[in-house]
């Protein structure tokens, strides 16, 4: 299983296989065996090294939080594919406000028609954005007052990202 792990603000791809009774690590080039020995609730004793090993494992927010060398570690564990795909996906729909605009797909801004500060109407055209050599018209939602413009022309964009607010 290949798992990305996250400790702190560091990344590292994380392998994981067993076989025998035995658990093989790969982390950060190195591979490591461990012997599971024992678990009882959130504590684990292991052989690693020819030393038994205690950890505690403590579930916490979709993390863990690891003790081990007398430190508290909080760990994140991701399958890599779910890991790949979280770059794509910025934010999920409950976080768009009512008047957000937001890139449905990957382009390049060709021109925008706003600044901060205009007032607009309902089906305005604001920007256009070029994808799959195709020029899309980005209307405003509702009526008001432009009180953000996250992109400028010529600028690349995601699927995803929040490109202007009407309010």
């Amino acid at each position: 299983m290949r798992l990305v792990a996250t400790v702190g603000k560091t990344e590292e791809e994380l392998s994981v296989t067993s076989a025998a009774g035995k658990i093989n690590v790969n982390f950060s080039g190195s591979e490591d065996t461990f012997e599971l020995l024992h678990s009882e609730g959130n504590e684990l004793f292991f052989l690693f090294n020819n030393k038994v090993c205690k950890m505690n494992l403590v579930p916490s927010d979709g993390k863990y939080l690891v003790f081990i060398n007398h430190r508290w570690h909080s760990v994140n564990l991701e399958d890599e594919k779910i890991q790949h795909l979280k770059k794509f996906i910025k934010f999920t729909g409950s976080e768009v406000a009512e008047g957000q605009i937001v890139s449905k797909m990957p382009g390049l801004v060709v021109s925008v028609k706003c600044k901060v500060g205009d007032e607009v109407q309902q089906g305005d055209t604001l920007l256009v954005i070029e994808s799959m050599k195709m020029e899309n018209e980005i209307s405003a939602p509702i009526s008001g007052k432009i009180t953000k413009l996250e992109v400028e022309k010529g600028q690349t964009v995601e699927k995803g990202v929040k490109m202007i607010l009407v309010s």
